[in-house]
């Protein structure tokens, strides 16, 4: 129960979060279309990261545990064979943010800004989400030069 919403609309609760799950898994089913393409070598990898990224940007909640779940598909994409040095830390600073976030801060910033800032981890596994899709578009552009 939220007393004070940010935009008072009960109706579309369940059509929007039906419409992220949608967004967020086709572009899942897009991206492993395009690694399908890949040297069998690196397939492996770059699913099981980019499964486990979707799985934890779907969840319904977030503990503080999901940081020590994260980093077995967050390993498996920061160590892609031919993965250039920006997208591996950008990978690994956003992780690394997921489990430092100070929530003490943000939770004094939902109080005088509102509720966009009281999930900062969610905003962060949504942009540990993007950058992994930006990273095997990336390295898909790459693989796909010819040699």
């Amino acid at each position: 129960f939220n007393p004070e919403p940010f935009i008072s609309f009960p109706h579309a609760k369940t059509p929007l979060k039906y419409f992220i799950v949608a967004i967020v898994l086709t572009t899942m089913i897009l991206t492993a279309r395009r690694v399908g393409r890949w040297p069998e070598h690196q397939r492996l990898p770059a699913y099981l990261g980019t499964l486990g990224i979707t799985g934890f940007t779907l969840l319904p909640a977030s503990a503080t545990y999901h940081f020590v779940m994260l980093a077995f598909p967050v390993m498996m994409m920061a160590t892609l064979p031919g993965l250039d040095n920006r997208n591996r830390w950008a990978i690994l600073l956003v992780y690394a943010g997921i489990g430092f976030i100070p929530y003490s801060f943000f939770a004094s910033l939902a109080d005088r800004w509102g509720v966009f800032f009281a999930f900062p981890r969610l905003w962060a596994v949504t942009v540990l989400f993007i950058i992994t899709l930006l990273t095997i578009r990336d390295l898909d552009r790459k693989l796909a030069q010819p040699r």
